[in-house]
């Protein structure tokens, strides 16, 4: 079996947290300093979703293996919201030709055959705007900002209570061997 691969094709146009949320989170002045609040949001929700391994605002993904790729897969970034399509040794498979469940998390598609290369583009996300986003979520996120507002030089770990926030969403997958 190959190594899978997840690739990012387009990023999300919003974040979930807004500049004024972080300020106010911080007790910070706008216009001072927004572009270095507005990069550490950016941060912020990238280590959330890379830790619970779900997309927070709508993205599109690649995923797939270079060869010996098996029939069943469960997508790596959750909420999907669309498969848009499946490639199996280059080939576009008809979406109608195999069984998913996206709704399932982590989403799950059984493919009608195994082995060769396959991609899969899909969007994923709890949607477009950070109103979709679970409030948990976006506090974390605002958590990371303040924590690295206060700790400019990088000492210390990230708070334990960054973690507890949001190891619940946290998705656990196992690969069949």
């Amino acid at each position: 079996m190959s190594l899978p691969y997840l690739t990012l094709l387009s990023a999300p146009e919003v974040e979930p947290v807004t500049l004024e949320e972080a300020l106010v989170q911080c007790h910070a002045d706008s216009g001072v300093e927004d572009a270095w609040f507005t990069a550490k949001i950016s941060s912020g929700r990238r280590k959330v979703e890379d830790y619970i391994k779900r997309s927070l605002i709508t993205q599109t993904w690649a995923f797939g293996h270079d060869f010996n790729a098996p029939a069943v897969i469960n997508l790596p970034r959750s909420p999907v919201q669309e498969i848009l399509e499946v490639k199996i040794d280059g080939e576009v498979i008809d979406l109608a030709s195999f069984t998913s469940n996206i709704e399932a998390i982590p989403a799950r598609l059984i493919l009608p055959l195994s082995g060769g290369s396959l991609r899969i583009e899909y969007k994923a996300g709890y949607g477009d705007t950070g109103e979709s986003v679970p409030e948990t979520l976006k506090d974390a996120i605002l958590l990371y900002v303040s924590y690295s507002y206060e700790n400019r030089a990088g000492e210390g770990e990230v708070p334990k209570a960054f973690y507890d926030l949001i190891s619940s969403f946290r998705l656990h997958t196992w690969e069949a061997m």
